[in-house]
């Protein structure tokens, strides 16, 4: 649960003093947020994007020097980037972006609104361009960010719009991924996880509650329920905070897509499915992504009609991420549907089409390839345990006869589920020695099973206080399981995440 930070009465002075103004001018330039300027903002997050830039537009004809104006017209841009993913209009808006970047440069003023604009307009393009795998140019972008932010802290450390940003880049940078450290360490970047969530939380908690904070809080809100559940594996908790905060917003699409993932991780598969159903009275950009979460909810629910929603998703999202993977999910629906051919099918689609860069879409491509289909009542438990359905997912598992399992990986995948399914249901010593016979089994085999095994068994001891089998189990995540070909990514970060928590390089 979030702490309440409460606030030093010098400290509240100070913040005061910066935020209960509504226009801070220095020079040409002056931040001033309206109650038009915040309706656009919602607006933004209802992804009626041509809407609010229409009125953002009016504005700077007459408020030509307000900053506001320009820190809508960048997230306006960052949002439609976001939403689409849409590579050409990336690729004709870098020239905005650099004017937008050149009209809020402009506009240099001695108040720490400034900064905090610049900064964050650092970051969402950084965030964008990894979206585009644009690595490098990212980092510089960040670096710029951290930049700025620590120029601000130094200049008004009573600033906690600030700490959106310098926590979220401190949680993110505590852990870089093993092949990324060299780099991250050129460009001077290092983070402290627990820091980064105290200084989120205490901009979340502080009492600043003025039109320019509304968003720009429940944006914090969403990055520190997201770090809880990647990172600090407290998923309940996650939920729990972007679900309570969200009852003071407005109801948007981006609000309940918020939801719907927080509540994914949480195991409230019918909750995302409810949260991604809502029907909007009015005209918005769709956000397509939603089609592909909407699609594994009920695909979780054993619902066959998530193929409409998968397929809808390849045919309209610009992008090429998550189109293996929602390949691969049709052909699981083939499966179900007893329809191999058709299930080989979308296997061979999945091989071509798309590309292979996030860990879903590798995953995807690796089974596609080996062309291995799954047996209906092994995948029918795969996914109920997906969607938290554990009673469902023990009873399917009792009905597997094990000896028609010929092959390894399925093997692995039974005794596995057997595992994952003690652990869930707080059978924490049975689900160790589970565990242990998966890692015995699968240790020297290109599957993930063996490898996601040993972070589980840290997580336990890490919960049951014994530092010394935590530190060994993660230590193995690093140095074990050569072999292990699926998820390295994630299964790395996670046992670096572990060793952090109980402070071990």
């Amino acid at each position: 649960m979030l702490r309440f930070h409460l606030l030093k009465k010098n400290t509240l002075v100070c913040v005061l003093f910066f935020c209960v103004s509504e226009c801070f001018a220095s020079g040409l330039g002056y931040f001033k947020m309206t109650d038009s300027l915040l309706k656009a903002q919602e607006m933004m997050y209802q992804f009626r994007f041509t809407e609010a830039q229409k009125v953002v537009d009016n504005h700077r004809k007459n408020e030509v020097h307000n900053l506001a104006i320009d820190w809508l017209d960048e997230q306006l841009l960052f949002m439609q980037l976001v939403v689409t993913e849409d590579k050409q209009l990336y690729e004709s808006k870098q020239f905005l972006w650099g004017q937008l970047f050149n009209r809020i440069q402009k506009k240099k003023i001695n108040n720490a609104w400034y900064r905090m604009v610049l900064s964050d307009c650092y970051v969402h393009r950084g965030l964008v361009k990894i979206r585009f795998n644009e690595l490098s140019s990212a980092a510089s972008d960040f670096k710029s960010a951290n930049k700025l932010l620590i120029e601000n802290k130094t200049m008004f450390p009573s600033f906690l719009p600030d700490n959106k940003n310098s926590g979220l880049l401190q949680c993110l940078f505590s852990s870089v991924p093993e092949k990324y450290q060299f780099f991250a360490k050129i460009l001077g970047f290092e983070g402290q996880m627990e820091s980064g969530l105290k200084e989120m939380e205490e901009y979340i908690y502080s009492p600043l509650n003025y039109k320019e904070h509304v968003w720009l809080k429940f944006e914090t809100v969403f990055a520190y329920a997201l770090i809880q559940h990647h990172l600090h594996k407290n998923s309940q908790a996650a939920f729990e905070t972007i679900d309570e905060y969200s009852k003071r917003m407005p109801n948007t699409m981006f609000v309940n897509y918020a939801k719907a993932t927080l509540a994914g991780y949480a195991g409230k598969n019918d909750l995302v499915v409810a949260y991604l159903s809502v029907k909007y009275p009015y005209s918005y950009q769709p956000f397509y992504y939603t089609y592909y979460l909407l699609g594994l909810a009920k695909l979780r629910q054993l619902d066959t009609d998530a193929a409409t929603h998968f397929e809808a998703y390849i045919k309209y999202y610009k992008g090429n991420n998550l189109k293996k993977s929602a390949l691969r999910y049709i052909s699981w629906i083939a499966v179900l549907q007893g329809q191999p051919k058709v299930a080989q099918q979308y296997y061979q689609r999945c091989i071509t089409e798309g590309n292979a860069l996030s860990e879903e879409d590798k995953q995807a491509q690796r089974e596609a390839q080996e062309g291995l289909l799954w047996p209906v009542k092994l995948l029918q438990i795969r996914l109920s345990f997906d969607g938290k359905y554990y009673d469902k997912a023990w009873k399917l598992w009792q009905q597997v006869e094990v000896q028609q399992l010929g092959h390894i990986k399925h093997k692995l995948e039974h005794n596995y589920r057997k595992a994952r399914l003690l652990q869930e249901t707080n059978q924490s010593i049975n689900a160790i020695k589970q565990y242990l016979l998966v890692v015995q089994e699968g240790k020297h085999l290109p599957y993930y099973y063996a490898a996601y095994s040993s972070v589980f068994i840290a997580q336990l001891y890490e919960e049951r206080k014994d530092v010394k089998a935590a530190q060994l189990y993660y230590l193995m995540v690093k140095n074990e399981f050569k072999a292990n070909q699926e998820y390295t990514q994630t299964i790395n970060q996670k046992a670096k995440a572990g060793l952090k928590r109980l402070q071990v390089r």
